[in-house]
């Protein structure tokens, strides 16, 4: 499953400037934003169930600013408790 391709665009004009604050209203199925020149917002289109969809924005945006769709860096494996190493 993807993205719609209009939200797709949307998000990557939004992460193409320098954000400063990004927050994903579940219920209204919107995404804000908070910028230098100021706020927007996004509505998404779902193409699946909700849950899903609100899923892969998240994955979107981790995979754009952390490198990786898990939402931790790529250099971290999996995470260890103390003396499980």
């Amino acid at each position: 499953m993807q993205l719609s391709s209009e939200d797709q665009l949307r998000l990557n004009v939004l992460v193409a400037q320098p954000l400063q604050a990004v927050r994903i209203d579940e219920s209204r199925m919107c995404v804000h934003v908070l910028s230098e020149k100021g706020d927007a917002s996004v509505q998404l289109n779902p193409t699946c169930k909700d849950e899903k969809y609100v899923r892969l924005v998240r994955q979107f945006l981790s995979t754009h600013y952390l490198g990786s769709p898990g939402g931790y860096p790529v250099y971290l494996k999996r995470w260890t408790r103390m003396g499980q190493a």
